[in-house]
């Protein structure tokens, strides 16, 4: 009997797709009890065919965006529990029954998430990925539940999530993939925080970001962290709207 889905959305990343699937077959929980989906977003490249090497389902979402991918795969899931990550992520050996326990104590806990560490040994980038980790902690602490889960380490109960009506697929992907959801789910029960619960990631869209400088990075430590619950409550999922053609979604 399926227990765990494990959802990853995949566009182009055949350099980095093993490396993360490698980590989940390889997990404490028994391997009978979890199934792994991977989401093809239309890749060009060797992506599908590494992904069947080793996921239970591999699934075709030919509309390319993040949120559709992510949909597609938690409607197929079969697990009473849904983990998410990232196809250029890894993760640590009891992530899911780290995730699995979170659940089974806190019976009220709708959503949990976690953190993600660079896979590199950037002292200042890992100094901002640790307060980040710090921020949320005391959020969840102080006002017992978090605004943002992480799109590489996050997880959800499946009839809570469908009960929501999952991703806004017309929000602005920014937002929408881990901002908006938390606020959806937060209708449904606890979202929760577990700052020892988290995997480690690329930092290749860090390093992108880091050479248009302080503001590349400013955008998706500082911007992105502090204002994104502001831009939600405020301006709701379409901030395009109004900030008009000054809007850029930095993940593009």
């Amino acid at each position: 009997m399926i227990k765990v889905s494990v959802v990853i959305p995949a566009y182009n990343e055949e350099k980095l797709i093993e490396r993360c699937l490698l980590s989940l077959v390889k997990q404490s929980f028994p391997r009978k009890y979890y199934e792994i989906i991977v989401v093809n977003n239309a890749s060009t490249d060797k992506t599908e065919e590494l992904a069947k090497k080793y996921a239970d389902k591999v699934m075709e979402e030919p509309r390319k965006g993040l949120l559709f991918a992510r949909q597609k795969g938690f409607e197929v899931a079969q697990g009473k529990i849904v983990l998410r990550t990232d196809a250029d992520a890894f993760v640590p050996i009891d992530w899911i029954e780290r995730a699995w326990k979170n659940f089974k104590k806190n019976k009220k806990m709708v959503a949990l998430g976690g953190f993600y560490f660079l896979d590199d040994n950037n002292f200042w980038l890992n100094t901002i990925s640790r307060l980040t980790i710090f921020l949320n902690y005391w959020q969840y602490k102080i006002f017992g539940n978090i605004k943002k889960l992480s799109g590489p380490c996050s997880a959800f109960r499946k009839d809570s999530f469908d009960k929501s009506g999952g991703f806004d697929l017309g929000a602005d992907p920014c937002i929408g993939d881990q901002i908006a959801i938390a606020y959806k789910m937060a209708k449904y029960g606890k979202v929760a925080f577990d700052k020892d619960w988290w995997v480690w990631f690329s930092p290749r869209r860090v390093y992108s970001r880091q050479k248009s400088g302080f503001k590349g990075l400013a955008n998706d430590y500082f911007l992105y962290e502090g204002l994104g619950a502001l831009y939600f409550t405020i301006f709701k999922k379409y901030p395009k709207k109004t900030f008009g053609s000054g809007w850029k979604d930095f993940r593009t």
